[in-house]
C-alpha cells in the first residue's frame, strides 16, 4: 500500500489524466489483504466518492467499503459486532470501481471508512468526501 495520504486530500471530484498527487494503492494478493481505515476525525453524515485514475490495466476492479461510527465497527464483518448490519444504510459493500471512472458510495452516518482490494489485484484510488 503507498499514498494513502492521498484520500484525504482534497480532489477534483472526477478522474484526471494527470493528477498533481499521486493514486493510493491498495495492493492484495493471493496470501495478502490490502485496506486502509480511513478517519475522518468526527461522525459525519453523506457519501464517499472513489476515484479511479488513469493506469495501465482497463478493467474494472472490485473494493470493499465499510461505514463505521468507531473504528471496530468499520472493521467488523456483517453481523460480527452489535451494529455492524446493513439495516437502517448499506454499510458494508463490494463495489465495481470503472476505469478512469467515479463510484459514489452512501449516504451513511459515519466516522471511519474502511476500504479492502477485494481481488488478487491492485486499485489505485483517490477519494472525495460530500457532507
Amino acid at each position: 500500500m503507498s499514498d494513502t495520504q492521498t484520500l484525504l486530500a482534497p480532489q477534483p471530484g472526477q478522474p484526471l489524466l494527470e493528477s498533481r498527487l499521486p493514486p493510493c494503492v491498495i495492493t492484495t494478493t493471493r496470501g495478502s489483504t490490502g485496506g486502509v481505515l480511513l478517519d475522518f476525525g468526527r461522525e459525519i453524515q453523506g457519501h464517499v466518492q472513489l476515484i479511479t485514475p488513469l493506469t495501465p490495466g482497463k478493467e474494472p476492479v472490485r473494493a470493499r467499503v465499510r461505514f463505521g461510527e468507531s473504528a471496530s465497527e468499520a472493521m467488523a464483518d456483517l453481523g460480527g459486532q452489535k451494529n455492524a448490519g446493513n439495516d437502517h444504510a448499506v454499510r458494508d459493500q463490494i463495489v465495481t470501481l470503472p476505469w478512469l471512472g467515479t463510484q459514489t458510495i452512501g449516504p451513511s452516518g459515519f466516522r471511519f471508512v474502511r476500504i479492502d482490494a477485494v481481488d488478487p489485484d491492485t486499485v489505485h484510488l483517490c477519494m472525495q468526501d460530500y457532507l
